[in-house]
């Protein structure tokens, strides 16, 4: 099994997620692969920023998310051309954002962006990126990985519980010869022939993972495709 992982800029446009596309395509054939994605290209920047804003009372906020919801609708415009599959899509893309809306609203109101609202602010843009990818690769499944991937607290740090994720993860189907997509927030599955995709987030880099093994980059609770 190998494992894919593409960062922000392998994702940041049209041109550049068509070849993500490509290079899964071509290693799905050969054996199963893993494919992680991180958020669009300076998307996370971008979610931190807006939210430095609410904080600070700034409604300009509003135009930024505004902004961003309309950048993933146009990735999705152009890279889904079914109509239910492309129509799915910007379903799960305006509920994504209604959350994100009232997240942001609530930190406007309070005044205050503490570390934990922060981080399920920026785990929206690998939520977000997932999808889209997932919708583009041809027979992709998505699971929300977070059921099943978790996490315990150790000197201040939230360490991956493997005893309790390795429980939790067994009833999950077998993937036999499937390439999988996952992210800082979304996973993925896809064999070899014919083949199914998944995605997830990270940064641009390959790598071999045994079968059993589990990826090792969620900070804000995954998203799993499985074939």
């Amino acid at each position: 099994m190998k494992v894919l992982k593409f960062g922000g800029t392998s994702v940041g446009s049209v041109q550049s997620i068509s070849c993500l596309k490509k290079i899964v395509e071509n290693e799905a054939g050969n054996q199963p692969v893993i494919v992680v994605v991180s958020a669009l290209g300076g998307i996370t920047d971008q979610l931190l920023a807006t939210a430095k804003m609410a904080q600070q009372g700034d409604e300009s906020y509003m135009a930024q998310l505004q902004v961003m919801r309309q950048r993933h609708h146009s990735m999705a415009d152009t890279l889904v051309a079914d109509r239910s599959k492309h129509d799915t899509l910007a379903t799960v893309i305006d509920t994504l954002f209604d959350e994100l809306k009232s997240i942001y609203y609530g930190v406007y109101l309070i005044r205050d962006l503490s570390s934990k609202t922060q981080n399920a602010i920026v785990s929206y843009g690998e939520r977000l990126s997932s999808p889209i990818t997932a919708t583009m690769l041809d027979g992709a499944v998505l699971k929300d990985s977070r059921k099943f991937i978790k996490t315990e607290q150790k000197k201040n740090k939230h360490l991956l519980d493997s005893s309790l994720t390795n429980r939790l993860r067994r009833p999950l189907p077998k993937c036999h010869a499937s390439p999988w997509c996952p992210a800082s927030s979304a996973a993925t599955s896809i064999p070899a022939k014919p083949p199914t995709w998944g995605v997830e987030e990270a940064t641009t880099r390959h790598r071999s993972s045994p079968p059993h093994s589990m990826p090792r980059y969620w900070r804000y609770g995954p998203t799993w495709m499985d074939s």
